[in-house]
Formats: structure tokens, sequence, C-alpha cells
């Protein structure tokens, strides 16, 4: 048998060649040929029929999942498919509520559309909202939505799967943000401090936490202190001055004040906005400074390489991050629109930062009590 759900690429003809015809079974979905930008190719079961004439041909159409109504508005949709093998589901299932289709201005407009649909079925239809769920066919589609539910006091959860501000690309990009934010986030800092990886191994990292500890100061004051990286051999601590140097750049750029390496870590508060304020705050927007940290930091590159990621739902995760930046962004400014020193790219920084502190702690509540779904 050569498995798989839809005829993705020709490698099966390698691989079935040497098998007797009468002992070979082939599956697969002609219209997953969709799919052509992932390489599936309708092309690779039209030509296993000519190979294979004999072959008998097993039509799965029935459906056991879905109502008639979504088949048949599923149907009509795929027929207008160029290339494709004819078949038409069917199911025993009940014809079903009639499908509807909405047209929204942007994901905002969808997600609040939902969450108003929502309280209509609940009030209209005595539904609760364990009754209800969403579906969306990519994990970054769900920051709006999860956005939207908390904002109009509705619970929810993610069924297989985890909250967008949980998922961990989304943790390292925050872990830089917290960091540049704050020095003294040792947490985040040992998070980020490889990753990727810089050439600040384990061992390297050991060594100035023990130097931190030693001296009491926070391990970037280790950092940015050559002295204290005695034992180091030239290359780690090559790698630990290009480090420093990333953070500080960072720093200067946001216009957030420097970190002080004589300063006790237990004493360093979060850092102050209005400490040596940068030329280019009003320059750089919140969004830009967040795009910029994911490329500077190599987080955007790491995660286009991903091979364990074919989809590069990670890279989409990063990019809805540097959306959600631009949204609360427009709506800080909004809001403090006559206040101008509340206006740089340090306070909006923190701003945003304190907000997605709260929404995670709000996701990390106990769940299950009347949610809904997506």
């Amino acid at each position: 048998m050569s498995p798989g759900s839809q005829p993705a690429t020709g490698k099966v003809d390698a691989t079935v060649h040497p098998v007797t015809p009468s002992n070979l079974c082939v599956t697969g979905d002609p219209d997953q040929s969709i799919y052509g930008w992932r390489g599936a190719s309708i092309r690779n079961i039209l030509e296993f029929e000519k190979q294979y004439p004999q072959a008998a041909i097993v039509r799965l159409e029935q459906n056991y999942r879905s109502t008639q109504a979504i088949l048949a508005v599923a149907d009509q949709l795929i027929q207008n498919n160029q290339q494709r093998k004819h078949k038409r589901l069917w199911t025993d299932n009940q014809q079903g509520d009639k499908v509807m289709t909405v047209t929204c201005m942007n994901e905002q407009h969808e997600a609040q559309w939902v969450v108003e649909h929502f309280e209509k079925l609940r009030q209209e239809h005595k539904l609760t909202f364990g009754d209800q769920a969403i579906f969306y066919r990519m994990n970054s589609l769900s920051r709006v939505i999860e956005d939207a539910l908390r904002k109009a006091g509705i619970p929810y959860q993610i069924a297989r799967g985890t909250a967008f501000f949980d998922r961990k690309e989304v943790k390292d990009a925050l872990g830089y943000l917290r960091v540049l934010a704050n020095p003294a986030d040792e947490v985040n800092l040992l998070r980020i401090i490889n990753t990727p990886a810089r050439g600040l191994s384990d061992a390297t990292v050991k060594l100035l936490q023990a130097r931190a500890v030693a001296g009491g100061v926070p391990i970037l004051g280790v950092i940015k202190s050559p002295p204290q990286w005695a034992g180091l051999n030239s290359k780690a601590q090559g790698a630990v001055e290009r480090f420093g140097k990333f953070i500080d750049r960072l720093r200067q750029l946001a216009g957030l004040a420097e970190v002080a390496s004589e300063v006790q870590a237990e004493n360093l508060p979060m850092a102050s906005p209005d400490e040596h304020p940068s030329t280019h705050e009003h320059e750089l927007t919140l969004r830009d400074f967040v795009d910029r940290v994911l490329t500077e930091s190599g987080l955007h590159e790491f995660y286009a390489k991903d091979k364990t990621d074919p989809d590069q739902e990670r890279l989409a995760n990063l990019g809805e991050l540097v959306t959600s930046a631009q949204q609360f962004e427009k709506e800080y400014e909004t809001e403090h629109r006559d206040e101008p020193d509340r206006l740089t790219l340090a306070r909006k920084l923190l701003a945003y930062l304190e907000q997605v502190s709260l929404v995670s702690d709000l996701d990390a509540v106990e769940a299950g009590r009347g949610c809904g779904r997506h």
C-alpha cells in the first residue's frame, strides 16, 4: 500500500514501480490538488491510471462528518476547479442549516462579527458559549479572534492548540522585547541569550551566571564588563561582546536607559523611558521596532528555515505579533493623542508589554467552564 491523502508529489512512482501491480493499493484525493503551491498535482492520479489501466477504482464519496448543506456548497465550489476527477459527496446526515457567508472589511471586523454572532446565538437560541466553536485555517489567525473574545468577556479554550502568546516563537520574540525593556529580567535573558544559536554555549552562560552571582550584579552587567570574561576563549568572548552591543544598540534605538553593570539585579527597575531618549523615537513606529528586533535577533531567519515547520506557521505567528504591535500602537495613540509625552517609542513598548502580560495572565486563569472552543 502506498498511503497518502493527497497527490502531493511524483515520488510515489519511484516507490511503487517495483511492486507487482496486483499487490498495489494507492489512496489519494483528486481535489487536494488545490494545494499546488505545496507540490500537489492531479497529474499523479491521472498518470497512475494510465500506467495501471487494470486497477480497480473505489470512490469514497460518503461523508460522515458534515451536513448535506455543507457538502452541497463544497461541491459547488470545487466544481470550478479546472483539473479534477469528478466526484459528488453525499451523506446520511441531516440537511442542516444553510451555509452563510459574510464579507468583512478586515480581520478585526471579522473577529468582531464572530463575537457579536456568538452573543446573538446565545440569546436567541439559548446556547451556551460551550455550544459554539470557531474554526480557522492557520494558527496565526487566532490572535485577533482571541483579542476580540477577551474584550467581549467571552471565555474560550483552544482545542488541541496553544494560546497565541504562549507559542514558543512568540515567547522568544517577547523575550527579546522584555529584556530590552528590563535588563534585570534574567528569566527572559536566559531564554534568548543563545536563541537562535550565536556561539554562547551552556558552559559560557553558566560562567556568566556564576560571575553575576559572585559580583551581585545582573548577568547583563557581566556581559558588558570584559574583565568578567576571564576564562572564556576568544571565540566565546567575541560572542559575549556582540550580544551585549546588540542589546545596547536596540535599547538606545528605543530610547531606553542603558543598564549599568554595577547596578544590582534586585535594585534594577523597569527601564525608564525618559532616560537617554533616542533621537530616532519619532522616526520608528512600534511595529517597525518589533519587526527590526525579529530581524536583527535572527529569529525571523531562524524560523524561516525551520524544517520541522514546512507550512511556516511559526513564521506566520511572528508576523502576527508584528501586526498585534501595530494594532496596539494605533489604539494607544488614539487614547493618548493629547499626551505627547506618552507617545514615545519607549513608552509605547512598555505599555504594549504590560498589555501582553495582562493577556497572558488572563489566559492562565482556569478555563473550561462554559467556554467556547476554537
